[in-house]
């Protein structure tokens, strides 16, 4: 799924490394998948949002149904949305979104109501942009990414420095 993040996402292998342990910290206590987070990234990413901040965004939109506002909750119970961490556990991130998206029309008015910090509506915005299919393509992507462990590695064994320690590594043998 790492491999899938970097090679789908705008991100290189050790700005993952630095960031995703911010989203994940909060993501598996509420039940949101790796795949989920790393679709997310890779979203956030591909248009044009740092590493930094799409984990930022991330665990914005994810502390929203932990402690959300009471504006938030009177919105949320308006458009009939369950705005808990319960509900996010049982729904996926991808599935709480694409309901926020469904049930509101789209409104990014509404939206902005439910999610209450900058950061989070920026996130959904962009992970919910045309209904949210390509943070569901991506998420796809990312629950089918055996094997990219595999393309990683061809593309590796590819370049000369691979190459070259397998020549050295033969006479090496040899001698």
């Amino acid at each position: 799924v790492l491999f899938k993040t970097v090679d789908r996402g705008v991100i290189t292998f050790p700005e993952l490394a630095s960031q995703i342990g911010k989203t994940t910290a909060l993501a598996a206590p509420l039940g949101v998948s790796i795949e989920e987070v790393a679709a997310g990234i890779a979203v956030l990413t591909k248009n044009g949002i740092p590493a930094a901040d799409a984990t930022t965004q991330l665990n914005s939109i994810m502390a929203r149904f932990i402690k959300p506002s009471k504006e938030a909750q009177k919105v949320a119970a308006s458009f009939g949305i369950e705005l808990t961490s319960q509900s996010l556990a049982s729904k996926g991130l991808a599935g709480a979104l694409t309901e926020m998206i469904e049930k509101t029309d789209g409104s990014k008015e509404a939206l902005a109501a439910l999610l209450g910090d900058a950061r989070a509506i920026r996130g959904a915005f962009v992970l919910g942009k045309e209904g949210g299919q390509q943070f569901n393509d991506e998420l796809v992507l990312m629950q089918n990414a055996a094997g990219a462990t595999d393309t990683a590695l061809s593309y590796q064994e590819q370049g000369l420095a691979y190459q070259l320690g397998i020549l050295t590594n033969n006479f090496n043998a040899m001698a």
